[in-house]
């Protein structure tokens, strides 16, 4: 049995698949499977792979057909033999070679089922900002860190393999929009002893072609609706955490990533049924977030969430559309802003060190 079996879901990759490769060779904890599973891919990414083959820790699965990154990861997980498990995007790649004999040393010392860690965003050669907030923990739980309450990349996860077969833990086949999220929400649930670490590890690469950054059709909408729906049925034990999600859903996410893309892609028709979709599932899970408590015309920094909850019950659609060109032009603006104020202290700080050096003299 290895110490770890890495899983890595390959599909249309193959520019940025051997850097993914190294950085998973080159790790100093050498005890390890290294599981590729190429997703019917159209381009030479097997190619990548077999000229590292000579690596006998390297095992290549093909699905004979393309079914998507849920189905793919459970192929990848069903072919490991390892004591823990953990998943690398294939265009993706890791910081450090003592990456993973640091996490197996930090899991068997708290025994956790579940360790988290962190990493950076990554876009044209450029390191950005880390995609977890900072967290130390040994061994909580959901209810103890709301900070725990992320369900959106399973990549940054060490999991017991136990674990996992004990919990009946998959990613759910057909979902291929949220699918991280109802994977971590329901494992989240069932871990006792979770664990993080704010070292990053890991360089999340910017995708241009990924599935949040291409055209969606109807029915994707519904699917990443619907795999909200299963991640709020997954944590609905835990009230605190499903309202904190639900909120931010409606405050930040929804508005912001979903219903942007709606107006640019979607035929008004098919955005009332999105919208009607979204008003009933709020309307069952009854949100009840403290800050959306009171009449609807509200004090700043909480009305454009609460005026935008008010629309969908009232099923203002109408409104809706218009709140959220609102919220876009208002982010649009605030981004131009900050960009200009930044621009203005770079431009200015070599004439302000020329006055300060000519005081000086």
């Amino acid at each position: 049995m290895a110490k770890v079996s890495v899983i890595i879901p390959v599909y249309n990759t193959a520019e940025y698949l051997d850097r993914c490769l190294l950085s998973v060779l080159d790790q100093t904890l050498t005890d390890i499977e290294i599981i590729t599973v190429l997703d019917a891919s159209p381009d030479d990414s097997i190619a990548v792979v077999q000229r590292r083959q000579h690596d006998g820790r390297i095992k290549i699965i093909q699905n004979t057909e393309n079914k998507g990154l849920p189905a793919t990861r459970n192929v990848g997980v069903r072919h490991a033999s390892g004591e823990y498990i953990i998943h690398l995007d294939s265009d993706d790649f890791w910081l450090h070679k003592d990456m993973l004999k640091e996490l197996y040393a930090r899991a068997q010392a708290d025994g956790c089922e579940m360790l988290r860690f962190n990493g950076y965003h990554y876009e044209d050669g450029v390191f950005g900002a880390r995609i977890e907030d900072q967290l130390d923990i040994v061994n909580g739980n959901i209810n103890q860190s709301r900070k725990l309450w992320s369900y959106r990349a399973v990549f940054l996860f060490f999991i017991q393999k136990r674990f996992i077969d004990e919990h009946n833990l998959a990613f759910t086949d057909g979902v291929n929009i949220g699918e991280d999220g109802v994977f971590l929400s329901a494992a989240l649930c069932a871990a006792q002893t979770i664990s993080s670490t704010s070292k990053c590890y890991y360089a999340y690469r910017y995708n241009r072609h990924s599935m949040m950054n291409k055209a969606w059709n109807f029915q994707e909408f519904m699917q990443e609706e619907d795999a909200s729906q299963m991640i709020s049925h997954n944590i609905q034990a835990h009230k605190e955490a499903l309202n904190d999600y639900l909120y931010s859903r409606l405050k930040y996410y929804w508005p912001q990533k979903i219903a942007g893309k709606a107006l640019d892609q979607l035929t008004q028709t098919e955005r009332i049924m999105l919208y009607e979709h979204v008003r009933n599932n709020f309307s069952r899970l009854s949100l009840t977030h403290p800050e959306l408590s009171g009449p609807t015309e509200l004090s700043t920094g909480n009305e454009a969430t609460k005026k935008l909850y008010h629309y969908f019950m009232a099923s203002d659609f109408e409104q809706v559309d218009t709140h959220v060109v609102a919220l876009h032009t208002n982010t649009l603006y605030a981004l131009i802003k900050k960009r200009i104020k930044r621009a203005r202290k770079i431009l200015l700080k070599p004439l302000k060190q020329l006055i300060r050096s000519r005081h000086v003299n």
